[in-house]
């Protein structure tokens, strides 16, 4: 007959309280998301935007000053000489684009460091230089071009975002395994990483969207890991807000400061401030930097992706370490429970309802009649005793044991000297159990040679007598 299963008691269910506490999360990420994600990529601003200015210093003077009108903190020019200088400088990301003031005015820029940049300053700057007496058109050179199949400039923002998003999804899937060691879950992060950065870096190469650059593999794993680990390593400090934490700082946070399709000068002031250091805002910036610009500009993204290593394996090590406290805590917990529960039984004396049952033997085999079998626990105090039959058996309800036999321990010695002290046999007897009264300690052996059953502390027994046919032993 099968069972139907009880619905779950009221007391069982989650309160309002503890439901609450996670619940919210949905509508907060969907409102800070937007609030992000709406204001970095609809109407993007300059913010001390570099530019680069060639031309004479009344002239450098002046534009700088009109610019300061119309955008006020929205650019810092840089002069230099030539037009090559400019270009240069471009080519090296030490500015973010150049204008150079002549009979024909001309933008130099690098669609491959940011193609929102190029079409915001291409609206922007005509006028500024129409107003301070520029009539000719103005001419774009572009020094740093993006790939031919790459027409938005997001191929790289779209490369890093399945790497980072790996490195959250791992984590999450990793909650299943929460007894893997930390050991184990790093390398589990570390496989899914490698591959996973190998298939992306593929899939941009042969789509033609990117170059086949190396170091994009390297960066790419790197994201991967940083994100793997610090989520990883956060489970055990935020507990059930860890969905809500990770996808925050992954998601909410990490997408719109990105500059993958909106470079970090046009962002608004949050969004900004989080391009400068966010996981996901650097590995872009590497990977530009690998791509297209000949590593310039590379050193302050990969000291910061660095940081956010050294962070996840801090926080992979402080798992660790309060997991092994945890294990010594319970460890410990069940011990003194265990101790708790000998010293009560210990305390309580014979329990009725179990049966100490067997023959006993002379060490030659012959059963003995009138023998007095004595259990004791391991404290030594005398918990049980039983009489041998005329054909040595013994089988008494009276005598009830709750020990687990170790055999060598203090009570047995004291037993042994009990032995020694008088006429004596070695017993060989069993205890039997009701079903369901012992505990799962039984069937142990203990004491004198004895084998005794289903005992659930230290126990050890000493017997006395003489042989049932009336024979010495």
């Amino acid at each position: 007959m099968t069972r139907s299963s009880s619905p779950a008691s009221p007391s069982s269910q989650p309160t309002f309280g503890r439901a609450a506490s996670v619940l919210w999360f949905p509508i907060v990420f969907a409102a800070l998301f937007a609030a992000l994600a709406l204001g970095a990529f609809t109407h993007p601003a300059a913010h001390q935007l570099r530019l680069g200015v060639v031309g004479s210093q009344a002239q450098v003077d002046a534009l700088a000053g009109r610019l300061d009108r119309d955008h006020p903190a929205g650019f810092r020019t840089t002069p230099y000489a030539t037009s090559e200088q400019a270009a240069t400088a471009v080519r090296t990301q030490a500015v973010s684009a150049a204008v150079v003031l002549g009979d024909r005015p001309e933008l130099v820029v690098a669609s491959a460091g940011g193609a929102t940049r190029v079409s915001y300053l291409v609206k922007a700057l005509p006028s500024v230089l129409t107003e301070e007496g520029w009539r000719s058109a103005l001419t774009v050179r572009d020094v740093v071009p993006l790939r031919a199949r790459d027409q938005t400039g997001n191929a790289v923002f779209f490369w890093a975002l399945p790497l980072m998003v790996v490195g959250m999804v791992t984590a999450i899937l990793l909650l299943q395994f929460a007894v893997w060691p930390a050991w184990r879950k790093a390398a589990s992060i570390a496989v899914i990483g490698s591959v996973s950065s190998v298939l992306v870096w593929a899939i941009a190469v042969a789509t033609s969207v990117l170059p086949a650059q190396p170091l994009l593999l390297v960066y790419g794993f790197m994201l991967t890991q940083a994100i793997g680990w610090i989520a990883t390593g956060m489970t055990p400090f935020v507990k059930q807000y860890f969905v809500a934490v990770a996808m925050t700082f992954v998601l909410a946070l990490g997408v719109p400061s990105a500059g993958g399709t909106v470079v970090g000068d046009l962002l608004p002031g949050p969004t900004r401030w989080l391009n400068a250091f966010m996981p996901l805002a650097q590995t872009v910036s590497l990977a530009r930097a690998a791509a297209y610009f000949d590593g310039h500009g590379t050193l302050r993204p990969l000291l910061i992706l660095l940081g956010w290593l050294l962070l996840g394996a801090a926080l992979m090590l402080a798992m660790h370490r309060r997991r092994g406290v945890a294990q010594q805590r319970v460890l410990a917990a069940g011990h003194a429970r265990e101790a708790a529960a000998a010293t009560a039984e210990a305390g309580a004396g014979p329990e009725r309802g179990h049966v100490l049952s067997g023959t006993i033997v002379s060490t030659s085999g012959t059963p003995l009649a009138g023998a007095t079998v004595i259990a004791v626990d391991g404290s030594g105090a005398r918990v049980a005793s039983a009489s041998s039959g005329t054909d040595g058996s013994v089988h008494d309800r009276g005598g009830a044991v709750r020990c687990a036999a170790r055999g060598g321990g203090g009570a047995a010695r004291r037993a042994r000297d009990r032995h020694r002290r008088g006429p004596s046999s070695t017993a060989a007897g069993a205890a039997r159990r009701r079903p369901g009264r012992l505990g799962r300690a039984g069937r142990r052996g203990c004491a004198l040679g004895c084998p005794i059953l289903s005992l659930d502390r230290a126990c050890s027994l000493s017997a006395h007598g003489k042989p049932a046919s009336g024979r010495n032993a």
